[in-house]
């Protein structure tokens, strides 16, 4: 029940900040807010994930959150660098 709830919230978080990220009429700076704020909570569960493979010695959490770490920074990159790109 509790992650269902959780899932939800997160579902609608994650898909409203990139479809508002996404919006030609936002402005740039809050576009460019909300894509490092979405590439924070990203690196914020992929450092939970690698604590707690730490904790369990597991070698798969640890693989998982370095990742999800290399693919948040990847996303935070690829995101910027299209705002930055002159439009015709």
């Amino acid at each position: 029940m509790v992650d269902d709830i959780l899932e939800l919230v997160l579902d609608l978080l994650f898909d409203g900040t990139t479809a508002l990220a996404d919006a030609q009429k936002v402005p740039l700076a809050v576009r460019a807010l909300l894509y490092v704020l979405l590439t924070a909570a990203l690196m914020g569960i992929a450092a939970y994930l690698a604590w707690q493979g730490v904790q369990e010695n597991s070698i798969l959490l640890l693989l998982l959150a370095s990742g999800m770490l290399i693919g948040s920074l990847v996303l935070l990159a690829v995101n910027l660098k299209k705002l930055r790109r002159p439009r015709p």
